[in-house]
């Protein structure tokens, strides 16, 4: 069941990422057109990080 969750919040996570990369003003790059852009594809590789490292921390546990 965890492991089912883990994959569909990084599924979501992954998207999310996809998403915002698609919405990014690419006319302008700057900080001030795309704060919350940049904020949410950071929040979503952070995601991404953490479920990669509680993953690795249960499958070591299991060992």
């Amino acid at each position: 069941m965890k492991k089912k969750l883990r994959i569909g919040l990084s599924f979501v996570a992954i998207s999310l990422i996809g998403i915002e990369l698609y919405l990014l003003d690419y006319k302008d790059l700057s900080l001030v057109n795309n704060t919350n852009h940049y904020l949410i594809i950071l929040a979503m590789i952070c995601s991404l990080i953490s479920l990669i490292f509680s993953q690795r921390h249960n499958t070591k546990q299991e060992k």
